[in-house]
C-alpha cells in the first residue's frame, strides 16, 4: 500500500512539473518573422491569436509556453513574413483587376509618364504591341497633371495627333478626372482641354 501511495504521489508530482497550463490558450500561433509596426518592438518571433484578437507577441518559446493549448494550431511561417492587416477606408483596389488591359502612365518611379511626350509614346507602344484595331478604345491610368514639366498638361490635341482612329481615355491618378478624345467617344460638348 505504501508503494502505491508513493507511486501515486510521484505521478502527481511529475504531472505538476510540466509547467503551468495557460489560462487562455490561443487558437493559432504564428511563428517566424512577424512585423509589429511598433517602434518599441518592431519584430517578434511569434504571435498568439484567439478569436481574431492578438493575445501576445514575443519569442516563440515564450509564446508557446504561455499560450499553446492542446487544440492550438501552430503555423510555421517557413521564412515568410507576417504583416499586420492594413485597412483602407477609401480604396480603389478593385481597379487593379481592370488595369491589366490598360496603359500605365503614372509619373516615375511608378510609371513612364514623366511628361506628355512620354505618355503619348507609351500609348503608341501599347497600341502597336497589341495591334489594337481602329475604332477600339485605348484606356490609360495614372496621369498626374501636377507632375507635368513646364505646365504642359495632356490635352486632346496631344492624343488626336497620334490617335486619329482610336478613342483614347487617360484617367488621372485620382481615378475621377479623365482626359479623352471626345470626337471618337461620341461627345460634341467636350472642353478643348479634353479634361472632364
Amino acid at each position: 500500500m505504501k508503494r502505491v501511495a508513493a507511486l501515486a504521489a510521484s505521478l502527481m508530482l511529475a504531472a505538476g512539473c510540466g509547467g503551468p497550463k495557460p489560462e487562455v490558450t490561443a487558437d493559432t500561433i504564428f511563428a517566424g518573422d512577424v512585423l509589429t509596426i511598433n517602434d518599441a518592438q518592431p519584430s517578434v518571433e511569434a504571435i498568439a491569436v484567439k478569436d481574431g484578437n492578438i493575445l501576445a507577441i514575443g519569442t516563440r518559446r515564450d509564446i508557446e509556453s504561455a499560450s499553446k493549448g492542446a487544440n492550438t494550431k501552430v503555423v510555421d511561417l517557413a521564412g515568410k513574413t507576417l504583416l499586420p492587416g492594413f485597412l483602407d477606408p477609401h480604396s480603389h483596389y478593385i481597379n487593379s483587376l481592370s488595369v491589366a488591359n490598360q496603359v500605365n502612365v503614372f509619373a516615375p518611379p511608378a510609371g513612364p509618364g514623366k511628361d506628355v511626350g512620354a505618355i503619348v509614346a507609351e500609348l503608341r507602344k501599347f497600341r502597336d504591341a497589341r495591334n489594337i484595331p481602329a475604332g477600339e478604345l485605348i484606356i490609360a491610368y495614372g496621369y498626374d497633371e501636377s507632375s507635368m514639366p513646364d505646365g504642359h498638361m495632356l490635352n486632346r490635341d496631344d492624343l488626336d495627333r497620334d490617335f486619329p482612329d482610336h478613342p483614347v481615355l487617360v484617367g488621372d491618378v485620382s481615378l475621377h478626372a479623365p482626359c479623352s478624345t471626345p470626337r471618337r467617344s461620341g461627345s460634341s460638348d467636350f472642353p478643348p482641354t479634353g479634361i472632364a
